[in-house]
């Protein structure tokens, strides 16, 4: 399975945070900032296995993969699917109706087939789910401040030592990794 995103909302941390954060109050370097923002949460992001930001989603499967009769997709914070397609045997593109699936929220968010799975033809992108996920699709779930913590440590770790990683024996923060991994989504 592999996936891409589309971002459609804005970074969960507003560039004023991040500037009080870092202790800074002058402009130059705003695009450099946001560049290391970004980064830090699609590093969540991938640590945590959620979406973090508004975006699509859109998975692929080289056949219909299911756990105890679910799909799981790759990112959790899903709010809707917009499609499910296969190609099945013949090589034709089948398009599932949305009364054939639900979503189920959970850790992973999962996608229930109610009728079984239809015969895929086994290839890399045979099966194509895309949906809508992050926080801030989703009014009741708040942003985790723990999350919000590990981004900004990693951005003021980013901005301090932009070159010197690479000079100097790397360690890796711990406490990023505390901070995110309470909130990593885990299959059950």
């Amino acid at each position: 399975m592999s996936y891409n995103t589309v971002i459609s909302g804005f970074e969960p941390i507003s560039m004023q945070e991040v500037k009080d954060h870092l202790r800074i109050s002058w402009e130059e370097e705003d695009a450099f900032i946001y560049s290391i923002l970004s980064a830090a949460r699609e590093y969540a992001e991938k640590t945590t296995s959620q979406a973090i930001i508004e975006q699509t989603v859109t998975a692929f499967y080289s056949r219909l993969p299911y756990t105890a009769g679910a799909i799981e997709l790759p990112l959790s914070n899903a709010v809707s699917i917009t499609s499910i397609t296969y190609v099945d045997r013949d090589d034709v593109v089948q398009t599932l109706s949305a009364s054939d699936y639900y979503l189920v929220q959970g850790q992973p968010n999962k996608v229930y087939i109610k009728e079984g799975y239809p015969e895929a033809k086994d290839r890399p992108d045979s099966v194509v789910i895309i949906y809508q996920a992050g926080f801030g699709a989703i009014p009741f779930k708040p942003f985790p401040q723990a999350i919000k913590a590990a981004i900004l440590i990693m951005v003021g770790d980013m901005y301090e030592n932009r070159e010197a990683q690479s000079a100097q024996r790397f360690e890796q923060n711990m406490t990023v990794e505390r901070l995110l991994n309470q909130n990593k989504e885990m299959a059950l």
